[in-house]
């Protein structure tokens, strides 16, 4: 069968006559009952495994996917892959960095990337374990209340944007015939996100229908 790879893009809703190639977080799985299961994304048929990126960046966003801000980088090259990034260990808490000690073709399985409360964790074919902690322990905060401490734990949406591709050297044999690229692929079978509301502790629980609203109980002695 031909194969029919095109990129996605999902600034705006999906709509079959005008962004056809929309693929939004709603496309990636339903979060009702009781078709909760019967949407995800997919890789090609028979393809089980893939190597760790060559390049990857971890984004956030604060106000529902309409500004993003880079929580972490990581690739195999540094500075070669994103040149105006430092490549060092971070200074202070909110310094972002790209940190290449996890990005190698090998170990092509079970290769962990573990970076510096854990927030996101996530997991490729490969079984590439990514874990990323908002506040690095080596830091020691003084008032985890003031703004700047509070925008960097606080998040509404998460996005991993896979920026290179390991190719294993087909892309220096040129396309005569096909892209090399079109063999490799990017792939995640599981993603954590762990968090609590906005509600500072004093909610009993979340109402998801009201964005950053609490649902707030107080009971006397508590």
């Amino acid at each position: 069968a031909e194969e029919k790879c095109f990129l996605c893009d999902s600034r705006y809703p999906y709509n079959p006559y005008t962004q056809h190639n929309s693929h939004m977080v709603e496309n990636v799985i339903t979060t009702f009952e009781p078709k909760r299961r019967k949407k995800w994304w997919q890789s090609e048929n028979g393809i089980d495994h893939t190597f760790r990126p060559a390049a990857m960046l971890v984004e956030r966003s604060t106000d529902f996917g309409q500004t993003w801000k880079v929580f972490r980088y990581f690739a195999h090259d540094c500075a070669a892959s994103f040149p105006n990034i430092s490549s060092g260990p971070a200074k202070s808490v909110g310094d972002v960095v790209c940190d290449s000690r996890y990005s190698d073709i090998e170990p092509s399985t079970e290769g962990e990337v573990l970076s510096s409360v854990c927030l996101y964790e996530f997991k490729s074919f490969v079984e590439l374990k990514v874990v990323l902690k908002a506040l690095d322990p080596i830091f020691e905060i003084e008032n985890p209340y003031v703004p700047y401490i509070q925008d960097l734990i606080t998040l509404t949406n998460l996005r991993i944007n896979f920026t290179k591709l390991h190719t294993l050297g087909d892309a220096l044999l040129g396309r005569r015939h096909s892209d090399p690229l079109e063999k490799y692929y990017y792939a995640i079978y599981e993603m954590v996100v762990q968090g609590s509301c906005f509600c500072n502790g004093h909610a009993s629980q979340c109402d998801s229908m009201q964005n950053l609203r609490g649902d707030v109980f107080h009971q006397s002695g508590m």
